[in-house]
């Protein structure tokens, strides 16, 4: 009994590290995946498509590594259109789940910086529509006390 005893605590032993994730906590992209998240959220944030984005890759998020592999099973086709070295980049970001977060922090960063942007020019479209609207009043004011003398 004894024997079955232990060997089934060295069974039981190997496989709850099976499972075991790894910390990913200390995930940081390289230069060449920052790069590419740049490319894309920008792309995203100048078509309007970051609530859409986000949304997304929330849902998604579980499923990361799946489509991660599958984006390898795909490889040898996408390599004939695609740039094989971004692609490749993009496939071992994936591998992890803070990946993830990371471009849904990046899309909304661009997009807080395009809407501060676009607010910024609103207000100075405003103020020279306004500027432009009170110089003629003041000039046309000049004129009727020139033609009053």
């Amino acid at each position: 009994m004894t024997e079955r005893t232990s060997q089934w605590k060295r069974i039981k032993s190997k496989l709850s590290s099976a499972f075991s994730v790894e910390d990913e906590s200390d995930w940081t992209p390289n230069e060449q995946q920052v790069e590419i998240v740049e490319k894309l959220a920008k792309w995203v944030v100048s078509h309007r498509l970051t609530l859409p984005a986000v949304m997304t890759l929330e849902s998604v998020t579980p499923l990361n590594y799946i489509g991660s592999q599958a984006m390898v099973f795909f490889h040898p086709f996408v390599s004939a259109f695609l740039n094989t070295g971004a692609y490749k980049e993009f496939q071992e970001m994936l591998e992890y789940r803070q990946s993830i977060q990371y471009m849904v922090d990046v899309l909304e960063a661009r997009e807080e910086a395009f809407l501060a942007k676009q607010k910024a020019d609103k207000a100075e479209r405003r103020k020279s529509k306004a500027s432009r609207h009170t110089e003629p009043v003041m000039e046309h004011k000049e004129t009727i006390d020139e033609q009053k003398t």
